[in-house]
């Protein structure tokens, strides 16, 4: 086991103790009584806690006019900066600490640093020597940029969202601009876009920023990186500022790269368009299915220690279930039905609704949906919708 397997060991036995103290929600759920077999029925109210939103005690929440399902944070109207957002709900920093061990009585200095919440004095995560903090001001700063940057496009945005998770080892914000992108005769399938930003403190996560889409008739979501959305097909991957080096070299070229955010909307508003343009055949329906689970999952018989026949079933069986999402309301728009688009958002509602079913938690579920393995291989199903288009 090597030292960044050790430390990221550790840091999630540090991450259990911030679990103790997440905020406990309650939730009433009413089991109606069947009257139908029996004339006496009584309905019965359940309350249930869910505890699964990570957010402590020591956690703040900011949230522009509406509330979260969990129903924590503060509510509010005015529409923050990035900055403002950041002083306002992490304000914090991290201090980076020594870490020492003792031997013989005498205290020894070890190559590692211990990150410290400032305000809580809260041990967030252990990292190496080499590890470079990006500090919730440089999160504020980088989201000011964009929003000059958008400025300068003629495009507003404003906080959706900003905060921390688990006592601060993660911090968030997102934004969202004055932009809706839509697709269909007339224009009924409505996608939100928003810009969002994430930071770890404990060393599991780097500055990542991202394009998140959300579809309105289904709550799908599929992320793309700040650039052209062809571009970042063809990556798989957001932009990303790693935690070594001089932390503002990282932040210019941020900045750099955040000339292409604005216009990578665009990009991906012509991108949904064109697809929903491409009337497909069932044959070529098949030919894009099977593509595009290739693309995520490989090709039945390509690996030698796998049974062809499991394999083709398991094929057989998941394009199926594309096939029957092509039926669902949300792919049967004006303009949509039968399209490269439709078919592009039957895999990705059900990477979303389907694939997740198994996953216990509602925050594993969004990481999937948003960071983890569903959302790359919905990156890799709209790069198979692209070759199709061959663009």
């Amino acid at each position: 086991m090597d030292l960044q397997d050790t430390l990221s060991r550790a840091n999630r036995e540090l991450a259990g103790d911030a679990r103790d103290a997440i905020i406990p929600v309650e939730e009433q759920v009413v089991l109606r009584g069947d009257r139908a077999e029996y004339a006496d029925a009584q309905d019965r109210v359940i309350t249930n806690v869910r505890t699964n939103h990570q957010l402590t005690t020591s956690d703040r929440l900011g949230m522009y006019k509406e509330k979260g399902w969990h129903g924590l944070g503060e509510v509010i109207d005015d529409a923050l900066t990035g900055r403002q957002a950041v002083d306002r709900f992490i304000g914090w920093s991290v201090e980076p600490t020594p870490v020492y061990t003792r031997i013989d009585g005498a205290e020894r200095p070890l190559p590692l640093k211990a990150n410290v919440r400032s305000d809580t004095r809260d041990l967030l995560g252990v990292v190496s020597q080499d590890y470079v903090l990006v500090q919730n001001s440089d999160l504020g700063d980088f989201a000011d940029a964009l929003l000059a940057e958008a400025k300068a496009d003629g495009v507003n945005v404003r906080m959706e969202t900003c905060g921390s998770l688990l006592g601060g080892r993660k911090v968030f914000l997102t934004l969202r601009p004055d932009k809706e992108i839509r697709v269909g005769r007339t224009g009924e399938d409505v996608s939100v876009p928003l810009l969002t930003l994430l930071n770890g403190h404990d060393g599991s996560l780097a500055m990542t920023a991202c394009w998140t889409y959300t579809r309105v008739v289904c709550n799908n979501t599929f992320t793309t990186a700040l650039g052209a959305a062809d571009q970042e097909a063809a990556a798989g991957r957001g932009f990303k500022v790693r935690h070594m080096g001089k932390v503002t070299d990282y932040l210019q070229q941020a900045k750099a790269a955040l000339g292409l955010a604005v216009k990578g909307l665009e990009k991906f508003q012509q991108a949904a368009t064109a697809m929903a343009g491409r009337k497909l055949g069932k044959g070529e329906l098949q030919g894009y299915f099977e593509e595009a689970y290739a693309h995520q999952f490989g090709r039945p018989g390509d690996r030698e220690t796998e049974d062809a026949a499991a394999a083709r079933a398991r094929q057989d069986r998941v394009v199926g279930e594309w096939f029957r999402l092509m039926g669902d309301d949300g792919q049967l728009f004006d303009g949509i039905q039968g399209t490269l688009w439709a078919a592009f958002n039957a895999i990705t509602q059900w990477q979303d609704h389907v694939r997740v079913q198994n996953v216990k938690t509602v925050d594993r579920q969004q990481h999937l949906k948003l960071l983890g393995q569903g959302a790359a291989d919905k990156r890799k199903a709209f790069r198979a919708a692209l070759a199709v288009l061959k663009v």
